[in-house]
């Protein structure tokens, strides 16, 4: 992954040790609206939080480059599920795949390693 792409993936796993974690969510049929509510992260936050050059209208690469190590590298549920633009509260057009709302609550109930980087 590009520095970038790493920088947010270790946003997002921090994130969802802080927020997803205490859940204590172990199958993603479990996981409610309003947990998906509580978990995901806006764009513009991540951004923030991860990198100085990184922008919320170009951090759509960076996302699907997680999105494919999670998915095809480490067979994990896709961690830039989490991330949601903060109005609709759904990711952007972009979103590598039609199956979010899954995705999401699989990676909730998904336990990370604590030092997959």
């Amino acid at each position: 992954m590009r520095p970038i792409a790493e920088a947010l993936a270790k946003v997002l796993l921090e994130h969802h040790r802080q927020l997803c974690r205490p859940l204590k969510q172990t199958a993603a049929v479990g996981v409610t609206e309003q947990q998906v509510s509580h978990c995901v992260i806006s764009y513009g936050e991540l951004c923030r939080k991860a990198h100085p050059s990184c922008a919320p209208v170009g951090a759509g690469g960076f996302l699907y480059e997680i999105h494919q190590w999670c998915v095809k590298e480490k067979k994990w549920p896709p961690l830039n599920s989490l991330v949601v633009n903060k109005q609709t509260k759904e990711p952007g057009q972009n979103y590598p795949s039609r199956h979010w709302k899954n995705e999401v609550r699989n990676c909730i109930a998904f336990s990370y390693p604590d030092r997959p980087l």
